[in-house]
């Protein structure tokens, strides 16, 4: 389905009854890589799951995006569904925009789960998604393809899943390079740190064990200046958990959200 928000068609699909969680994606993926997710939330949770501005389905604007344009965007869509709060489940850049959406629109969400992301742009972010934004502009998103799988997950998930490795594959291959140029701009100047301490929302902070794209340390760090923060490491996952460790990812997740 299709909504007019924030000046672009946003791509969305809704399923499950029960109070609203939101499902946002990471750079060069769509909302489709929250499929192992779905049939476990749906028994407990109306499922919101949207393709972020220049993704999937969504239209692709030119950028920059600043962070807090994506979260607008989200906030944007619940007023056109007349969501009134959700539950913000994010991972790796749906993370980035999760904090920026509880910064700015605390009174529309509860519970938040980040999964595998930061508060704050590396040192070297700069040069990393430039010259990323670059090579895809040149060669096209495929030229992003196998370094994007090997920082997302393990090599044994990779030898092992052949059919989900493909299906994750095409999501970056079909990426818009005007979206993923845009979106890199957003990651390369993301610092929150200093604004954290504000969210006053219940927050689990996942991190993957392998995580070589957003590494302990840096969940480590959102726990510490968070009020209301716990930490999860989930063991032989790398960037993506929620799909290499599905089953264990679902199960603490839904544990979180419904816990008293």
């Amino acid at each position: 389905m299709k909504a007019e928000v924030n000046g672009i068609k946003v791509n969305y699909k809704l399923s499950g009854a029960g109070p609203w969680v939101i499902l946002s994606h990471p750079v060069s993926a769509s909302m489709d890589i929250w499929e192992p997710q779905i049939n476990a939330l749906t028994k407990h949770f109306s499922v919101l799951q949207y393709d972020i501005r220049g993704h999937g389905e969504t239209e692709a604007t030119e950028g920059p995006y600043p962070m807090v344009q994506l979260a607008d965007d989200a906030a944007h869509l619940l007023t056109y569904l007349g969501i009134q709060k959700v539950h913000w489940i994010g991972t790796s850049l749906g993370g980035m925009i999760g904090q920026a959406f509880a910064l700015k629109y605390p009174d529309k969400v509860d519970r938040i789960v980040l999964a595998n992301t930061t508060c704050q742009a590396a040192p070297n972010a700069q040069s990393i998604w430039g010259e990323r934004a670059l090579q895809a502009e040149m060669h096209g998103m495929s030229s992003q393809i196998e370094s994007t799988i090997s920082r997302w997950f393990t090599k044994g998930f990779i030898e092992n899943n052949p059919k989900v490795i493909q299906k994750i594959e095409e999501m970056i291959r079909t990426t818009s390079v005007v979206g993923y140029r845009g979106t890199s701009n957003a990651l390369i100047n993301f610092d929150l740190s200093s604004q954290l301490s504000a969210i006053k929302s219940s927050v689990l902070v996942i991190a993957g064990e392998h995580d070589q794209a957003t590494a302990l340390t840096m969940s480590q760090k959102i726990v510490s200046l968070l009020p209301k923060a716990q930490l999860l490491i989930i063991k032989d996952a790398a960037h993506i958990s929620s799909a290499e460790q599905w089953a264990f990812f679902n199960k603490e997740i839904i544990q979180f959200l419904l816990a008293n």
